[in-house]
């Protein structure tokens, strides 16, 4: 459990008691104060030697099942992908202009920026081999192996078209699927964020979880830092689009694990929160 600790960080220390929460430390994660930098850096440098055939995939083993969702989940179509306006935003001015933004003005994202925003992060773009065949579906960022470890939820603040609350991002379907529409998420995603007022005033917050059984079946030992690859591939990708789109975003690593995860709904071990991303449009600025 060290390697998973690694991506998701320490679960609490004295600083969470000044915005209320209480501390649910994992002993994985403990222990990771107790490492010096040389093995918190073995992380990033990987493996000495071939690890590849004491892999499960090597061992002939069969991988994690794919995501289910229930048969009566309320799913909310999103804009088709061929049916966007994109923005016209070349992709040299969106990286020169890129900053991490943290006002947002009280007006709402529409539903077809949400739209572009969430095919330009993680919606499939196509498919390997066959173009007839859809049984590898190829997204907007890259994953190791097409493994694809992360999943995207969204805390919706103010969006046009869909009522505040937590929603999962169904990519194979372009579909929101709802959560949760319990009216103290707000609150209380803010407060997992040790009370920051941008993440209450954003008009929406992504949060990329990982699932690493997906990526640990192809790579094993090295599937961690391959997953925190492809988390920042799918980050800059949304913040390139929001830049493109007029938006202010801010990148976010700071919050409670324990707590975070709890609010979404996911049980902290084999799947759990890693990164987040707060977004609305700029003050006085709403189209």
């Amino acid at each position: 459990m060290i390697r998973s600790g690694l991506l998701k960080g320490l679960a609490g220390a004295a600083l969470w008691v000044s915005v209320g929460i209480t501390t649910a430390a994992g002993e994985d994660l403990v222990s990771l104060q107790d490492m010096t930098p040389a093995q918190l850096r073995a992380f990033l440098k990987g493996v000495d030697g071939d690890w590849r055939m004491d892999t499960k995939q090597a061992r002939g083993l069969p991988p994690p099942p794919p995501r289910s969702i229930p048969d009566d989940a309320v799913r909310h179509a999103l804009i088709p992908p061929d049916k966007l306006d994109p923005p016209t935003t070349s992709l040299a001015q969106a990286i020169s202009e890129r900053r991490s933004r943290r006002s947002f003005d009280s007006q709402p994202v529409s539903l077809e920026t949400m739209s572009f925003l969430l095919w330009q992060t993680q919606g499939v773009t196509g498919y390997a081999g066959d173009p007839d065949d859809t049984s590898v579906p190829l997204r907007a960022a890259p994953s190791a192996g097409a493994r694809y470890p992360l999943e995207t939820y969204v805390f919706v603040q103010s969006v046009d078209e869909l009522q505040p609350g937590l929603y999962h991002y169904d990519v194979s379907a372009h579909e929101l699927v709802e959560i949760s529409l319990d009216e103290a998420l707000r609150a209380a995603l803010a407060r997992a964020c040790f009370g920051e007022q941008f993440i209450y005033d954003a008009a929406a917050v992504i949060v990329f979880t990982a699932v690493p059984a997906r990526t640990e079946w192809r790579y094993g030992p090295i599937a961690h830092r391959m997953i925190a690859y492809e988390t920042g591939h799918a980050a800059q990708n949304l913040l390139l689009a929001a830049q493109a789109s007029g938006l202010n975003a801010c990148p976010v690593a700071a919050y409670h694990q324990p707590t975070l995860d709890q609010l979404m709904g996911v049980d902290g071990e084999h799947e759990f929160s890693l990164y987040l991303v707060a977004l609305g449009w700029p003050p006085g600025k709403a189209p």
